[in-house]
């Protein structure tokens, strides 16, 4: 593999792959395009990968290293989209002071990564989509992540996150769909959310959180899921109304435990 330095894509999706991926695709540097999801590589992702300067796209999705993230990825300039999902990822996001100026897409869905989500004083500002589902990720979000102005999704289900809302969520007016279900958030939901005018998807089932959520101006929303929290008899009175005057389809209001 090292010895094929002019290649700028390597595309061997679902090949059944076993054994791990060598060091030397770190010689590959004019690589441009990676992806390796669904097959059965194991071991460590190389740190060598950081030597492909060039590289733009990057999937390992669905296969089982075992292994923490190589720091050298956060200086990996040119990369518009990752995704390491499903993989046994272990260790801290090493993403806190990234410069990933271009990156657009950024999953590391369903792994066992933990500690803080790093993102406060990343340099991420193109990021569109943050989905980190499913891994052992604890703390508050960070107020930083309101520097992320262009996101449209962002998905932290089912981690350990706790504290309240993060205010700064509320600032980034692009959010189509924001997914907090299945953590441990506590507290008053911040009234600010009527800034969120093209929300789709508001998830916040199997909480703590109270008080009211403000959605009555958020024409835009298709699902609204408050359920397993400690709204009660706080919840907006519009409810009936959106769903005969909006496009709201789907509300999940059971075992409200403010009852």
């Amino acid at each position: 593999m090292g010895n094929l330095d002019s290649l700028i894509a390597l595309d061997m999706w679902g090949c059944n792959i076993s054994g791990s991926i060598s060091t030397s695709i770190g010689n590959l540097t004019n690589l441009i395009y990676l992806k390796l999801s669904n097959n059965c590589l194991v071991g460590n992702i190389p740190s060598s990968i950081g030597n492909l300067i060039q590289l733009a796209f990057v999937d390992l999705y669905g296969n089982t290293s075992a292994d923490s993230i190589p720091f050298g990825f956060a200086n990996m300039t040119k990369w518009t989209a990752v995704s390491i999902g499903f993989n046994q990822l272990i260790g801290p996001i090493p993403f806190g002071h990234a410069h990933l100026r271009q990156l657009a897409i950024l999953s590391l869905d369903n792994n066992q990564l933990t500690g803080p989500i790093p993102f406060g004083h990343a340099n991420l500002t193109q990021l569109t989509i943050l989905t980190l589902v499913n891994n052992q990720l604890t703390g508050p979000i960070p107020f930083g992540l309101a520097k992320l102005t262009k996101l449209i999704i962002l998905s932290l289900v089912y981690n350990r996150l706790t504290s309240t809302i993060a205010f700064g969520l509320m600032k980034i007016t692009k959010l189509e769909i924001l997914a907090l279900l299945g953590n441990e958030f506590q507290g008053h939901f911040p009234i600010p959310i009527i800034n969120l005018k093209n929300l789709n998807v508001l998830d916040v089932f199997d909480n703590y959180l109270s008080g009211t959520v403000s959605i009555c101006n958020i024409t835009s929303l298709l699902i609204f899921d408050v359920s397993n929290n400690y709204f009660g008899s706080s919840l907006p009175k519009c409810l009936q109304n959106m769903v005969q005057e909006s496009k709201l389809r789907m509300i999940s209001l059971y075992d409200v435990r403010g009852h």
